[in-house]
């Protein structure tokens, strides 16, 4: 599930795989991507994208579900281990770079430096986390929120309640109401007691009582800072970025700019922080801002238009799962999504489906009905994960399979080549780093 930059980044990259074992649904809150993403995520034999009807994160339950049972879907959002494993490595190239800076000047010792992230499900945080207690000379993890503030909150004041409702800001892309990775920090700043965490997060996160003062401080100690930017500063940030030197911030970055610049970091050499999209996916938010010849000259174009993205203002084959159908009940609407995107995956020809009606192309148990492989309508359900897929599953067999003879392939062993890959990435990252050290 996206809010704008893992879905089209995760549609990419399995278009451009085309493999026949790898397929992915991924969705995206209505109303909170921009025109720009939407049309980065291609629908294809191998893609379904489907808008939904809730916030950011509203998508979470139903993912857990799937993921708790079904040991050949894969999450691609940080939730997945792997992913801040592999961000891991972005830390410790910092470390190298700012060190080389160093070597023009008289190096500081020790060396230490801050890291200010745009901050939504806190997946690059975690990654930051994880990175500093194996080794990465990281003195403050600071978390930069939008209106949607859980992380600023939890690390500022204990409070890791949620919102009655996610809030629609110009950084729309970290709009989260309860972070998954904030057990992962937390874990780590309680020294590993897993037993700890687990009572904490079970008793306390997202509900109106404060994280124990043990917990606080443990939090405070590790180097955890939140700060929260409003709209109004965010847009301000972007305009004194662009008129004062020749990057142009998106939204998401202009957050984390204001962040640092609200805890006086900004001008200070051993301050990062991270840009994590361009800006031209936001052009509705970013031009108004910067006037349009500004904007001309960043992103390019004729000098007697301004130019913008060229998109597909059209649904583009993605689906919309509607809420309305639930009353209202996001607990409702999150069951019957489930349903939905549990039909969608058992679904072997994802050809053939296309913009519909959900209650023509799904009875009321989440099943596909008979004349949905054939007719047009529209889906009610969704999430971000990828399936893989057997040979022996695109066969059909009137025959009893042997047990004997057939096993499902472990979990661990079709997730090990990515842990490789991410171990491999880490280790020459932290070899290196070492070294440079040691030089």
């Amino acid at each position: 599930s996206t809010t704008g930059d893992t879905g089209p980044a995760c549609v990419d990259a399995v278009n451009k795989t085309a493999s026949p074992l790898l397929r992915v649904v991924c969705t995206y809150p209505e109303g909170m991507v921009s025109a720009y993403q939407r049309s980065q995520m291609r629908r294809s034999s191998s893609v379904i994208v489907a808008a939904f009807q809730g916030g950011g994160d509203d998508m979470d339950v139903v993912i857990k579900r799937i993921l708790a049972d079904d040991a050949t879907v894969s999450g691609v959002n940080s939730y997945n281990v792997c992913r801040p494993l592999a961000q891991m490595v972005h830390y410790f190239w910092i470390a190298l770079r700012l060190k080389e800076q160093q070597r023009e000047t008289p190096p500081a010792f020790p060396f230490f430096f801050d890291i200010v992230v745009p901050t939504g499900a806190m997946g690059n945080i975690a990654a930051a986390t994880m990175a500093k207690v194996r080794g990465c000379p990281i003195r403050r993890v600071v978390a930069a929120c939008n209106a949607n503030d859980f992380t600023y909150r939890a690390f500022e004041r204990g409070d890791a309640s949620t919102s009655p409702a996610m809030l629609k800001t110009a950084s729309d892309a970290i709009n989260i109401q309860l972070p998954y990775n904030f057990e992962r920090c937390l874990y780590y700043a309680l020294a590993g007691d897993a037993g700890l965490t687990v009572a904490i997060a079970e008793g306390h996160l997202g509900t109106s009582a404060l994280l124990p003062r043990s917990a606080r401080d443990a939090l405070s100690v590790f180097g955890f800072r939140g700060v929260r930017i409003d709209d109004a500063t965010t847009l301000r940030e972007i305009r004194t970025v662009a008129v004062s030197t020749d990057f142009v911030p998106c939204p998401n970055t202009a957050v984390a700019l204001a962040a640092a610049r609200d805890l006086g970091l900004l001008d200070a050499s051993t301050t990062v922080v991270l840009a994590t999209a361009h800006a031209k996916k936001f052009q509705d938010v970013v031009e108004p801002v910067v006037g349009t010849e500004r904007w001309r000259a960043y992103v390019g174009g004729e000098e007697t238009t301004s130019p913008r993205v060229e998109v597909d203002t059209s649904s583009g084959g993605h689906l919309l799962f509607k809420r309305h159908l639930c009353d209202g009940s996001l607990g409702d609407a999150q069951a019957r999504w489930e349903a939905t995107v549990r039909a969608l995956l058992d679904e072997p020809d994802w050809d053939a489906i296309i913009d519909v009606d959900v209650d023509e192309a799904f009875e009321d148990d989440g099943e596909l009905s008979p004349k949905s492989t054939t007719t047009t309508k529209v889906l009610n359900g969704g999430a971000a994960f990828l399936k893989m897929h057997s040979s022996s599953q695109n066969q059909q067999t009137d025959e009893e399979e042997d047990p004997s003879t057939s096993q499902k392939t472990p979990t661990s062993v079709k997730a090990a080549p990515h842990l490789l890959l991410s171990g491999a990435l880490l280790a020459a990252a932290a070899g290196a780093y070492v070294a440079a050290r040691r030089r």
